[in-house]
């Protein structure tokens, strides 16, 4: 759901994807509308939903002048009921980040077949394109390069760079609008009617509110807010590390370990920000640097398949930390 992965009642475009929609479906009224795009975007900015409602809008035979399926016909019913013939939708499988080349290959078999509705079209939902092997790449370039029939491919990219440049070159660049700072909050505080999580959260993804959500599902804000208030007595020595540790005891070790890089990073803004020529020379921000490197060290064993102690990696993280900042203090 971190993505706006909708449920399965009729997709629609987040309010600050509204216009977009529409000015894609204008497209498509108007015989324009390119047949691949690579909708791209941070984490949490709705590119699965904006997806989701772009193949419902296009697949439903009755959308009304405001670009938005109808939700009465049948094609409209199937899309609810999350089984309509003329959608795939392509992600790894489960525990997997890379997607196989037989999953392409069926797709090519789903596109080449004819819609089952007049008007109709074949959609392709693909979820991540940085996924796509050179394998997998090669099976999808074919369709990209000759789409058969009337086929719609949407590909979703957290990080557009990572796409191998043959797939990149053959779909359209479709970057997701982010949303207002105050819009961001408004629909935060729609789902969650506490004021002070979603100020949290909008300082930690900006631009980004269903990440946002994610992070308040996920209890960040809370162990934020116990970091922040009680890692200052951890660095003047009045707070035992183990005292320290022991609030967080409740939470993923890659969640706590994400306060302390968030701290260093912040701490590097305001080292370069600072007027004084010294704190914000490179001499000023370097051991910060050097820190949050180490830290993204002990992030990528956390993440690994080793199964590091989780008690020795959050003590080391924060020792590492606190020399860090008492040395830049």
């Amino acid at each position: 759901m971190a993505d706006g992965t909708v449920d399965r009642t009729m997709p629609r475009p987040l309010p600050w994807q509204v216009t977009l929609l529409a000015h894609l479906l204008q497209q498509h009224g108007q015989h324009r509308l390119h047949h691949a795009w690579l909708l791209q975007g941070p984490e949490g900015t709705g590119k699965n939903g904006f997806a989701e409602a772009l193949a419902s809008a296009r697949l439903c035979g009755h959308r009304d002048v405001s670009a938005r399926p109808c939700g009465d016909c049948k094609s409209c019913a199937l899309i609810r009921a999350g089984n309509h013939p003329d959608l795939l939708r392509i992600q790894p499988e489960e525990g997997k980040s890379v997607l196989k080349v037989d999953q392409v290959r069926k797709m090519g078999e789903f596109v080449s077949q004819t819609a089952s509705y007049p008007g109709s079209a074949r959609v392709v939902i693909l979820d991540p394109a940085e996924g796509l092997g050179q394998g997998a790449a090669n099976a999808l370039l074919k369709n990209l390069e000759e789409p058969p029939g009337d086929s719609l491919f949407l590909l979703i990219s957290h990080v557009p760079g990572a796409v191998l440049p043959t797939i990149r070159s053959r779909c359209q660049p479709l970057p997701m609008p982010e949303p207002e700072q105050e819009l961001s909050r408004q629909w935060l505080l729609e789902r969650v009617d506490d004021e002070q999580q979603v100020a949290t959260v909008l300082r930690l993804a900006p631009g980004r509110p269903l990440k946002g959500l994610q992070l308040i599902e996920q209890r960040i804000p809370a162990l934020f807010r116990f970091l922040e208030d009680n890692a200052p007595a951890a660095l003047r020595g009045d707070l035992a590390l183990a005292e320290l540790l022991h609030g967080c005891q409740d939470n993923d070790a890659r969640q706590v370990l994400a306060w302390l890089l968030h701290d260093l990073h912040r701490r590097v803004l305001d080292r370069v920000a600072a007027r004084e020529p010294a704190a914000g020379s490179i001499h000023g921000v370097f051991p910060l640097f050097a820190g949050y490197r180490q830290l993204l060290e002990v992030d990528r064993q956390l993440a690994g398949t080793a199964n590091p102690n989780r008690q020795l990696s959050l003590e080391s993280a924060f020792l590492h930390w606190k020399r860090v900042v008492l040395q830049c203090h």
